[in-house]
Protein backbone atom coordinates (compact mmCIF):
# COMPACT_ATOMS: atom_id res chain seq x y z
CA UNK A 1 0.00 0.00 0.00
CA UNK A 2 1.18 3.22 -1.30
CA UNK A 3 0.40 6.86 0.18
CA UNK A 4 0.49 9.71 -0.69
CA UNK A 5 1.33 12.94 1.89
CA UNK A 6 -0.63 16.32 0.93
CA UNK A 7 -0.73 19.17 2.93
CA UNK A 8 -1.25 22.83 1.94
CA UNK A 9 0.76 25.83 3.52
CA UNK A 10 1.32 29.34 3.75
CA UNK A 11 4.32 31.46 5.81
CA UNK A 12 5.40 27.95 7.31
CA UNK A 13 8.80 28.33 8.28
CA UNK A 14 8.68 27.83 11.92
CA UNK A 15 6.77 24.83 11.72
CA UNK A 16 7.32 22.64 8.59
CA UNK A 17 10.46 20.92 8.96
CA UNK A 18 9.28 19.20 12.25
CA UNK A 19 5.98 18.68 9.99
CA UNK A 20 7.65 16.70 6.99
CA UNK A 21 10.83 14.88 8.93
CA UNK A 22 8.38 13.49 10.84
CA UNK A 23 6.27 12.13 7.96
CA UNK A 24 9.02 11.77 5.36
CA UNK A 25 10.31 8.08 6.20
CA UNK A 26 6.51 6.74 6.35
CA UNK A 27 4.72 8.00 3.11
CA UNK A 28 5.62 7.35 -0.91
CA UNK A 29 5.49 10.60 -1.88
CA UNK A 30 5.09 14.03 -0.67
CA UNK A 31 3.18 17.17 -2.71
CA UNK A 32 2.76 20.33 -1.60
CA UNK A 33 0.56 23.18 -2.29
CA UNK A 34 1.84 26.58 -1.69
CA UNK A 35 -1.22 29.34 -1.38
CA UNK A 36 1.41 32.25 -1.07
CA UNK A 37 4.65 32.03 1.23
CA UNK A 38 6.85 35.05 1.60
CA UNK A 39 9.13 33.38 4.49
CA UNK A 40 11.05 30.49 3.99
CA UNK A 41 8.79 27.60 3.66
CA UNK A 42 9.35 26.73 -0.03
CA UNK A 43 13.02 26.11 0.66
CA UNK A 44 12.10 24.11 3.57
CA UNK A 45 10.03 22.26 1.60
CA UNK A 46 12.55 21.56 -1.39
CA UNK A 47 14.38 19.63 1.55
CA UNK A 48 11.70 16.81 0.93
CA UNK A 49 9.99 17.35 -2.26
CA UNK A 50 10.16 18.25 -5.66
CA UNK A 51 6.36 18.04 -6.22
CA UNK A 52 5.54 21.42 -5.14
CA UNK A 53 3.03 23.47 -6.53
CA UNK A 54 1.30 27.75 -6.53
CA UNK A 55 -2.43 27.90 -5.50
CA UNK A 56 -3.82 31.45 -5.98
CA UNK A 57 -5.52 31.42 -2.37
CA UNK A 58 -9.47 32.51 -2.83
CA UNK A 59 -10.32 32.01 0.64
CA UNK A 60 -11.75 28.27 -0.02
CA UNK A 61 -9.66 25.62 1.73
CA UNK A 62 -11.63 22.78 -0.04
CA UNK A 63 -10.68 24.44 -3.33
CA UNK A 64 -6.95 24.36 -2.17
CA UNK A 65 -7.20 20.93 -0.93
CA UNK A 66 -8.46 18.96 -3.52
CA UNK A 67 -5.78 20.79 -5.65
CA UNK A 68 -3.51 18.91 -4.02
CA UNK A 69 -4.59 15.78 -4.20
CA UNK A 70 -4.92 15.76 -7.71
CA UNK A 71 -1.49 15.58 -7.95
CA UNK A 72 -1.54 12.25 -5.73
CA UNK A 73 -0.27 9.23 -7.40
CA UNK A 74 -0.21 6.53 -4.52
CA UNK A 75 -3.13 3.91 -3.67
CA UNK A 76 -4.27 6.24 -0.40
CA UNK A 77 -3.64 10.01 0.35
CA UNK A 78 -3.17 11.03 3.40
CA UNK A 79 -3.67 14.99 4.46
CA UNK A 80 -2.12 16.79 7.64
CA UNK A 81 -1.54 20.61 8.27
CA UNK A 82 2.03 22.21 8.28
CA UNK A 83 2.10 22.47 12.45
CA UNK A 84 0.90 18.22 12.39
CA UNK A 85 3.60 15.90 13.27
CA UNK A 86 3.72 11.92 14.45
CA UNK A 87 5.65 10.58 16.82
CA UNK A 88 8.45 7.50 16.70
CA UNK A 89 6.26 5.20 18.47
CA UNK A 90 3.20 5.92 15.80
CA UNK A 91 4.97 5.71 13.05
CA UNK A 92 5.64 1.91 13.20
CA UNK A 93 1.47 1.86 13.24
CA UNK A 94 1.53 3.55 9.91
CA UNK A 95 3.96 1.32 8.83
CA UNK A 96 2.10 -1.51 9.41
CA UNK A 97 -0.81 -0.61 8.31
CA UNK A 98 0.86 -0.22 4.71
CA UNK A 99 2.25 -3.74 4.49
CA UNK A 100 -1.77 -4.95 5.54
CA UNK A 101 -2.65 -4.34 2.09
CA UNK A 102 -6.29 -3.97 3.25
CA UNK A 103 -7.37 -2.52 0.42
CA UNK A 104 -11.00 -2.97 1.17
CA UNK A 105 -10.61 0.04 3.40
CA UNK A 106 -11.71 3.23 1.76
CA UNK A 107 -11.41 5.67 4.75
CA UNK A 108 -8.94 5.36 7.54
CA UNK A 109 -9.58 7.29 11.01
CA UNK A 110 -6.44 8.35 12.99
CA UNK A 111 -6.95 10.27 16.34
CA UNK A 112 -5.63 13.53 16.51
CA UNK A 113 -4.32 15.62 19.68
CA UNK A 114 -5.16 18.83 18.67
CA UNK A 115 -4.86 19.92 22.25
CA UNK A 116 -3.04 19.24 25.68
CA UNK A 117 -6.02 20.41 27.50
CA UNK A 118 -8.64 18.09 24.85
CA UNK A 119 -9.63 14.37 24.36
CA UNK A 120 -8.08 13.54 21.26
CA UNK A 121 -10.95 12.80 18.47
CA UNK A 122 -10.93 10.99 15.50
CA UNK A 123 -10.23 12.30 12.00
CA UNK A 124 -10.56 11.39 8.06
CA UNK A 125 -6.55 10.95 7.56
CA UNK A 126 -6.25 8.31 5.13
CA UNK A 127 -7.93 7.80 2.05
CA UNK A 128 -8.66 5.58 -1.06
CA UNK A 129 -7.26 7.89 -4.09
CA UNK A 130 -10.19 7.78 -6.45
CA UNK A 131 -13.10 10.33 -7.12
CA UNK A 132 -14.76 10.32 -4.00
CA UNK A 133 -11.68 11.68 -2.25
CA UNK A 134 -12.79 15.11 -2.51
CA UNK A 135 -12.68 17.92 0.13
CA UNK A 136 -16.01 19.99 0.68
CA UNK A 137 -16.83 23.05 2.91
CA UNK A 138 -14.87 26.67 1.85
CA UNK A 139 -13.62 26.53 5.70
CA UNK A 140 -13.36 23.45 8.58
CA UNK A 141 -13.44 21.27 5.08
CA UNK A 142 -13.79 17.48 5.81
CA UNK A 143 -14.21 14.42 3.14
CA UNK A 144 -17.62 13.42 3.37
CA UNK A 145 -17.72 9.54 4.87
CA UNK A 146 -18.16 6.85 1.93
CA UNK A 147 -17.16 3.25 1.74
CA UNK A 148 -15.72 1.51 4.04
CA UNK A 149 -14.42 2.83 7.25
CA UNK A 150 -12.10 1.86 9.80
CA UNK A 151 -11.00 3.81 13.10
CA UNK A 152 -7.30 2.89 13.66
CA UNK A 153 -5.65 3.78 17.13
CA UNK A 154 -2.87 6.00 15.72
CA UNK A 155 -2.21 9.97 17.04
CA UNK A 156 -1.20 12.28 14.84
CA UNK A 157 -0.40 15.56 17.15
CA UNK A 158 -0.45 19.26 16.32
CA UNK A 159 2.24 21.59 17.93
CA UNK A 160 0.94 23.42 21.11
CA UNK A 161 1.23 27.16 20.03
CA UNK A 162 -0.79 30.47 20.83
CA UNK A 163 -2.66 30.82 17.65
CA UNK A 164 -3.87 33.77 19.04
CA UNK A 165 -8.04 35.05 17.41
CA UNK A 166 -7.65 36.20 14.19
CA UNK A 167 -10.60 37.17 11.81
CA UNK A 168 -9.34 35.02 8.74
CA UNK A 169 -12.24 32.30 9.61
CA UNK A 170 -15.28 34.74 10.30
CA UNK A 171 -14.36 36.55 7.39
CA UNK A 172 -14.98 34.03 4.82
CA UNK A 173 -18.35 32.26 6.55
CA UNK A 174 -18.62 36.80 6.34
CA UNK A 175 -18.47 36.32 2.44
CA UNK A 176 -20.57 33.64 1.90
CA UNK A 177 -24.12 33.95 1.13
CA UNK A 178 -25.90 32.57 4.14
CA UNK A 179 -28.77 31.13 2.21
CA UNK A 180 -26.22 28.52 0.77
CA UNK A 181 -24.79 27.81 4.01
CA UNK A 182 -25.54 23.90 5.24
CA UNK A 183 -25.67 22.70 9.02
CA UNK A 184 -22.01 22.27 9.42
CA UNK A 185 -21.24 25.56 7.66
CA UNK A 186 -24.14 27.38 10.29
CA UNK A 187 -22.64 25.69 13.63
CA UNK A 188 -19.04 26.46 12.87
CA UNK A 189 -19.80 30.08 11.74
CA UNK A 190 -21.84 30.25 15.14
CA UNK A 191 -19.15 29.19 16.70
CA UNK A 192 -16.40 31.98 14.70
CA UNK A 193 -19.29 34.65 15.72
CA UNK A 194 -19.05 33.46 19.64
CA UNK A 195 -15.80 33.35 19.88
CA UNK A 196 -15.16 37.12 18.34
CA UNK A 197 -18.09 38.18 21.47
CA UNK A 198 -21.24 38.36 18.29
CA UNK A 199 -23.50 36.72 20.97
CA UNK A 200 -26.46 37.50 19.51
CA UNK A 201 -25.76 36.49 15.95
CA UNK A 202 -24.26 33.35 16.99
CA UNK A 203 -27.11 32.41 19.17
CA UNK A 204 -29.57 32.48 15.64
CA UNK A 205 -26.64 30.71 13.95
CA UNK A 206 -26.56 27.86 16.57
CA UNK A 207 -30.29 27.58 16.07
CA UNK A 208 -30.62 27.86 12.13
CA UNK A 209 -27.91 25.13 12.47
CA UNK A 210 -30.45 22.99 14.56
CA UNK A 211 -33.66 23.92 12.40
CA UNK A 212 -32.05 22.61 9.38
CA UNK A 213 -32.30 19.16 11.26
CA UNK A 214 -29.48 17.39 9.38
CA UNK A 215 -26.56 18.67 11.31
CA UNK A 216 -23.92 16.28 12.29
CA UNK A 217 -24.98 14.63 15.66
CA UNK A 218 -21.68 16.41 17.51
CA UNK A 219 -22.37 19.69 16.03
CA UNK A 220 -25.67 19.34 17.20
CA UNK A 221 -25.16 18.55 20.73
CA UNK A 222 -22.30 21.00 20.62
CA UNK A 223 -25.04 23.35 19.75
CA UNK A 224 -27.19 22.90 21.89
CA UNK A 225 -24.06 23.50 24.61
CA UNK A 226 -23.28 26.61 23.75
CA UNK A 227 -27.09 28.08 23.03
CA UNK A 228 -27.29 26.84 26.82
CA UNK A 229 -23.68 29.09 28.18
CA UNK A 230 -25.98 32.13 26.16
CA UNK A 231 -29.45 31.35 27.91
CA UNK A 232 -27.30 31.19 31.03
CA UNK A 233 -26.02 34.25 30.61
CA UNK A 234 -29.29 36.29 29.66
CA UNK A 235 -30.60 34.55 33.21
CA UNK A 236 -33.43 32.57 31.04
CA UNK A 237 -32.23 29.58 33.05
CA UNK A 238 -35.64 27.72 31.71
CA UNK A 239 -34.23 27.97 28.51
CA UNK A 240 -30.81 27.01 29.19
CA UNK A 241 -32.39 23.66 31.07
CA UNK A 242 -34.42 23.01 27.99
CA UNK A 243 -31.68 23.04 25.33
CA UNK A 244 -29.32 20.75 27.21
CA UNK A 245 -32.09 18.16 27.55
CA UNK A 246 -32.72 18.62 23.66
CA UNK A 247 -29.09 17.40 22.83
CA UNK A 248 -30.38 14.14 24.30
CA UNK A 249 -32.44 13.25 21.36
CA UNK A 250 -28.96 13.14 18.90
CA UNK A 251 -26.80 10.89 21.59
CA UNK A 252 -26.44 9.89 24.93
CA UNK A 253 -25.46 12.25 27.43
CA UNK A 254 -22.41 13.52 27.07
CA UNK A 255 -19.98 14.86 30.64
CA UNK A 256 -19.71 18.14 29.19
CA UNK A 257 -23.51 18.92 29.22
CA UNK A 258 -24.23 16.82 31.99
CA UNK A 259 -22.08 19.12 34.08
CA UNK A 260 -23.68 21.61 32.73
CA UNK A 261 -27.06 20.47 34.13
CA UNK A 262 -25.42 19.81 37.24
CA UNK A 263 -24.79 24.02 37.59
CA UNK A 264 -27.95 25.19 36.49
CA UNK A 265 -29.38 22.88 39.43
CA UNK A 266 -26.76 23.91 41.78
CA UNK A 267 -27.77 27.46 40.92
CA UNK A 268 -31.32 27.13 41.84
CA UNK A 269 -30.27 25.52 44.89
CA UNK A 270 -31.64 22.02 43.83
CA UNK A 271 -28.75 20.28 45.44
CA UNK A 272 -29.86 16.69 44.84
CA UNK A 273 -30.39 16.55 41.14
CA UNK A 274 -27.01 18.69 40.67
CA UNK A 275 -25.55 15.80 42.26
CA UNK A 276 -27.73 12.88 40.59
CA UNK A 277 -26.07 14.70 36.84
CA UNK A 278 -22.33 15.05 38.17
CA UNK A 279 -22.46 11.42 39.31
CA UNK A 280 -23.93 10.99 35.86
CA UNK A 281 -21.17 12.98 34.22
CA UNK A 282 -18.29 10.74 36.18
CA UNK A 283 -20.01 7.47 34.68
CA UNK A 284 -20.50 8.61 31.37
CA UNK A 285 -18.07 6.63 29.01
CA UNK A 286 -16.80 9.50 25.82
CA UNK A 287 -16.91 8.40 22.35
CA UNK A 288 -13.63 9.89 20.12
CA UNK A 289 -15.76 11.67 17.66
CA UNK A 290 -15.94 14.69 20.10
CA UNK A 291 -14.25 17.35 20.99
CA UNK A 292 -14.32 18.38 24.86
CA UNK A 293 -11.85 19.72 27.45
CA UNK A 294 -10.75 16.95 29.66
CA UNK A 295 -11.68 18.77 33.04
CA UNK A 296 -15.44 17.39 32.33
CA UNK A 297 -14.57 13.67 32.47
CA UNK A 298 -13.65 13.90 36.67
CA UNK A 299 -12.30 17.11 37.67
CA UNK A 300 -14.97 19.13 37.26
CA UNK A 301 -17.79 17.14 38.09
CA UNK A 302 -15.92 15.94 41.22
CA UNK A 303 -14.79 19.42 42.48
CA UNK A 304 -18.51 20.47 42.04
CA UNK A 305 -19.54 17.27 44.25
CA UNK A 306 -17.60 18.63 47.05
CA UNK A 307 -19.64 22.25 46.84
CA UNK A 308 -22.74 20.30 46.34
CA UNK A 309 -21.98 18.19 49.97
CA UNK A 310 -21.10 21.25 51.40
CA UNK A 311 -24.10 22.94 50.63
CA UNK A 312 -25.71 19.98 52.51
CA UNK A 313 -23.48 20.25 55.38
CA UNK A 314 -22.13 16.91 54.42
CA UNK A 315 -18.33 17.85 55.19
CA UNK A 316 -16.82 14.38 55.32
CA UNK A 317 -18.37 13.14 51.88
CA UNK A 318 -17.40 16.82 50.37
CA UNK A 319 -13.66 16.64 51.83
CA UNK A 320 -13.51 13.40 50.08
CA UNK A 321 -14.66 14.63 46.63
CA UNK A 322 -12.16 17.42 47.13
CA UNK A 323 -9.34 14.84 47.72
CA UNK A 324 -10.45 12.89 44.64
CA UNK A 325 -10.50 15.70 42.45
CA UNK A 326 -7.35 16.49 43.74
CA UNK A 327 -5.74 13.38 42.67
CA UNK A 328 -7.16 14.17 39.03
CA UNK A 329 -5.95 17.26 38.72
CA UNK A 330 -3.66 19.63 40.85
CA UNK A 331 -5.07 22.75 41.51
CA UNK A 332 -3.51 24.04 45.04
CA UNK A 333 -5.19 27.08 45.61
CA UNK A 334 -8.73 25.46 45.23
CA UNK A 335 -7.53 22.22 46.61
CA UNK A 336 -5.77 23.58 49.89
CA UNK A 337 -8.94 26.53 50.64
CA UNK A 338 -11.06 23.53 50.37
CA UNK A 339 -9.23 21.00 52.65
CA UNK A 340 -8.53 24.12 55.38
CA UNK A 341 -11.78 25.03 55.22
CA UNK A 342 -13.75 21.36 55.25
CA UNK A 343 -11.07 19.94 57.67
CA UNK A 344 -12.20 22.87 60.90
CA UNK A 345 -15.97 21.81 59.63
CA UNK A 346 -15.34 17.85 60.57
CA UNK A 347 -13.81 18.47 63.39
Amino acid sequence: MTISLCLIIKDEQDVLDRCLSSFCDIVDEIIIVDTGSKDNSINIAKKYTSKIYNYKWDNDFSAARNYSLSFAKCDYIMWVDADDYIENTQKTKILDLKKSNDYSIDIYYLLYDFDKNYLPFYRERIIKNNSNCKFKGKIHEAIIPFGKTKYEKITIKQFDKNKGLTNRNLNIYLSMKQENLNARDLYYFAKELYRHNEIKKAKEMFIKSLETKNGYYIDNIDCCYYLSIIYKNENNFKKALEILFDSFKYDLPKPHVLCEIGSLYLFNNEIEKAIFYYKLALNTKIDNNLFVHKDYLKYIPLIQLCVCYDRLKDYKKAYKYNEMANNIKNNPDIYYHNKKYLSKLIK
